[in-house]
């Protein structure tokens, strides 16, 4: 399988970003570069963009670990079983690293999904748990469905979406407007762009909270937020 390469994914981004009317500018073209990350043409100026994401590594090192024990149950039932079906667990809030060792939790994910798969086999079906006896404290309730030509196993379900942290933000505008002395000379605007809302808890904040005054853009001229999800726009003022 192809992995899609990580300039790849920011140029989209920047691409939804820059074709969004909510920053008041046409652009012309887009190129990639090193530093600054692009460089975006108007009619007359070349702006750079700074391209980063807002992530809470603590919460992502959580998320990473869940999708391992997600993936190894997967492949073991693929192995076992060769079904295809679709899969979607919704997390408790208790740790699963503390108590047990990661094979624990695997083979647990994997009775779940065999134990509803082997009652319901022989017909078509989708079956949503809720406070059932296959559910434990760490998996409050899960989805497993038939019908479907591929394998795909995941977390799901909502979350509280947060503030963003303001020291959080200032440390991320520092980081790349140490950058900015690096860029061309005939650069006429420097951008950054934020990016959040990746579709994971990790990645979900609000900016709209954020107290400028507390923050600095530094050596840009506009900082932006940009929500990959829903498409917001938040500038910082």
């Amino acid at each position: 399988m192809t992995r899609v390469s990580t300039k790849s994914i920011e140029r989209s981004q920047i691409e939804r970003f820059i074709s969004n009317k909510d920053h008041g500018i046409y652009f012309t073209s887009l190129i990639e570069y090193e530093s600054p990350d692009f460089i975006a043409k108007t009619l007359d100026k070349k702006i750079a963009i700074e391209h980063t994401r807002y992530i809470d590594e603590g919460h992502k090192k959580i998320e990473r670990y869940r999708q391992q024990i997600i993936d190894s149950a997967r492949k073991r039932f693929e192995e076992e079983i060769g079904v295809n079906i679709q899969v979607s667990f919704r997390y408790s809030r208790n740790p699963m690293d503390r108590e047990h060792p990661k094979q624990f939790y695997i083979d647990m994910l994997f009775d779940m999904v065999n134990d509803i798969y082997q009652a319901n086999k022989t017909r078509n079906f989708r079956v949503t748990t809720h406070r059932l006896k296959v559910e434990n404290k760490y998996i409050d309730s899960l989805t497993v469905q038939s019908d479907t030509t591929w394998s795909n196993w995941q977390s799901s379900g909502a979350f509280l979406v947060k503030p963003a942290n303001f020291e959080e933000v200032q440390r991320y505008i520092d980081k790349k407007s140490a950058l900015v002395p690096t860029y061309p000379i005939d650069i006429d605007k420097k951008w950054l762009v934020i990016i959040a809302g990746i579709g994971h808890r990790s990645s979900g904040f609000r900016f709209d909270l954020l107290d400028g005054t507390l923050l600095s853009r530094k050596q840009f001229d506009r900082v932006f937020f940009f929500d990959n999800r829903s498409e917001e726009i938040v500038e910082l003022k």
